[in-house]
């Protein structure tokens, strides 16, 4: 269980969001979290926006937030912001770090395309 003051992010990996590339934005959300810190992220079922997916739930003490459409590298830099007031230092990451996250999205969307077809 996080610390009371810690934000919270929950990613849905229901069927619908993965095929919209939901993992690939858990893995992005990730690793953008870790660098800002005061944050936790988690994989959860469906959040109930299907239609609209990737979605996620930012929760932070009595508010909920949710995001759709979290498809983008960007978008889940705003998702963190979201959660922390912090925007991820996007233009400082690590060239290897920028080069493996641009990779995730596609990577992981085709994962799922193959394992299900």
């Amino acid at each position: 269980m996080p610390p009371q003051n810690e934000n919270q992010i929950y990613v849905c990996q229901s069927g619908t969001c993965r095929s919209k590339g939901s993992d690939a934005a858990l893995v992005e959300i990730e690793e953008l979290a870790k660098l800002v810190g005061n944050c936790t992220v988690d994989p959860t079922g469906c959040l109930g926006y299907c239609s609209q997916g990737p979605a996620v739930e930012v929760m932070q003490k009595s508010r909920r937030k949710f995001h759709v459409k979290v498809n983008t590298f960007k978008k889940s830099a705003i998702v963190v912001e979201s959660a922390t007031g912090k925007m991820p230092p996007l233009e400082n990451l690590p060239p290897e770090t920028e080069s493996r996250l641009s990779e995730i999205r596609a990577t992981k969307r085709r994962e799922y395309l193959i394992s299900n077809y």
